[in-house]
């Protein structure tokens, strides 16, 4: 098993969204349908986790998912997996310490990643006079085409794999 994930799908979104602030985490999104039909809205929480304690809580009102929800329930407990699985172990932090150092290490990968950091943990100066060479980059019609086309061309390339 790779991931638990919790959905809860209503047409009526106060319920949805009821039900995201029962249990206080989660996100909740709509699809948009074709008439007559109305948008589904939905709600879904990730983690094996999170979603023990919801399913525990709920157990005592299913009725037709009863026993599928209690096997769930049981092998989640009896064995746990994904994040929390490995990170209670020494072997698996131990493990994620290396895929993490890695990654980090990795030159295709690595320097994108530290930028973005320390962009995140700069100064509020620093971040606004990154923003204003942005800005004035972004005012130079040049720029301005080059960075256009380029975004078409990711949106065809988008819309074609669909």
């Amino acid at each position: 098993m790779d991931a638990v994930v919790l959905y809860v799908f209503n047409t009526v979104p106060g319920f949805v969204a009821r039900a995201k602030e029962i249990v206080g985490e989660g996100s909740c999104y709509a699809q948009k349908a074709r008439p007559p039909r109305l948008p589904l809205h939905t709600y879904r929480l990730t983690g094996s986790e999170r979603c023990a304690a919801v399913l525990r809580q709920i157990l005592p009102y299913l009725i037709i998912k009863r026993q599928k929800a209690e096997s769930l329930f049981r092998l989640m407990v009896d064995k746990p997996f994904g994040r929390v699985a490995w990170t209670k172990s020494q072997a698996g932090r131990a493990h994620l310490s290396r895929r993490l150092r890695d990654h980090w290490s990795n030159p295709a990968t690595g320097p994108a990643h530290r930028a973005r950091i320390k962009l995140s943990m700069a100064k509020p100066e620093v971040r606004a006079r990154l923003s204003d060479a942005a800005r004035r980059q972004w005012r130079d019609p040049a720029v301005r085409e080059k960075m256009t086309q380029g975004l078409r061309r990711a949106a065809k390339i988008t819309k074609a794999r669909k």
